[in-house]
């Protein structure tokens, strides 16, 4: 009996081994932005950290040098969330960019799985009519010269 094979298995191969990897991508990205989250969650607790610390020396009668060093340095803690923002967006566009890949690649892929279905059924069909036929030509057959059918 004949075996049924998909005439566009390799493209659905293909289609599979690249969502294998995009799913990797994906979720190495996921995990890079819960980093860069956790840093931006350090500086912004480093950035309280220091306005409270300003704080209380401004009350015990800090001078304006300090209170400067203060404030510089606060200054470059909002540089550095403002660019760990950008790399949070930067990441999450990413993401987005792999979803939409993923999604569409999801489509192709259950159409593939629908139109192997349809063959299969097809094949299917088609092994019932042959084997139908064979069986017609087993039990009909024509003895002499007669064409006597004997059935």
């Amino acid at each position: 009996m004949k075996k049924f094979k998909f005439t566009l298995q390799t493209l659905m191969d293909v289609k599979l081994a690249k969502k294998k990897q995009l799913l990797f991508e994906l979720s190495i990205q996921l995990e890079y932005l819960e980093q860069q989250q956790n840093v931006l969650d350090g500086l912004n607790r480093k950035k309280q950290e220091s306005v409270q610390n300003m704080y209380e020396f401004a009350s015990d009668g800090a001078t304006i040098n300090l209170l400067r060093a203060y404030s510089d340095f606060n200054a470059m803690i909002e540089k550095d969330i403002s660019v760990q923002y950008e790399k949070i967006e930067h990441t999450e566009g990413q993401i987005k960019a792999i979803r939409e890949k993923l999604i569409d690649l999801f489509k192709e892929i259950d159409m593939l799985k629908d139109l192997k279905d349809r063959q299969y059924v097809e094949f299917c069909q088609q092994m019932d009519k042959r084997e139908a036929a064979i069986i017609d030509e087993l039990l009909t057959y024509k003895v002499g010269q007669g064409g006597r059918t004997y059935e």
